[in-house]
């Protein structure tokens, strides 16, 4: 996504399994949109992606954090107006230590070309 125009004013933070440890940092760069981007379970198929609302983060599974990711949100909402979205890629696995699969990390790679 870096390296597409669309993205080039945007800023990248990998929190990896803790977001919380960069609200601060995220909160520095005053945005006005804060997408999280993780495994969750949104289709049939690994390599599923799309737009969660925020209304479906419990069914979606999208957090395999040690704080809620809508604890997260309310966080950076209190101290700024931010939006914040959500965006989940169906995983093989959600098994702790397992990493993306290549099979996955090629379908992330055509979807943000």
């Amino acid at each position: 996504m870096k390296k597409r125009n669309d993205y080039r004013a945007s800023k990248f933070i990998e929190a990896k399994t803790n977001p919380e440890n960069f609200l601060e940092r995220i909160l520095e760069f005053n945005p006005k949109l804060v997408v999280f981007i993780d495994a969750a379970n949104i289709g049939e198929t690994p390599g599923d992606m799309n737009w969660i609302d925020a209304g479906e983060l419990d069914t979606a599974r999208i957090s395999t954090h040690a704080f809620n990711i809508t604890m997260i949100e309310e966080y950076l909402k209190a101290r700024q107006s931010v939006d914040v979205k959500y965006f989940g890629i169906t995983p093989e696995t959600t098994r702790f230590g397992y990493p993306a699969s290549d099979a996955i990390k090629r379908r992330i790679q055509m979807f943000f070309q």
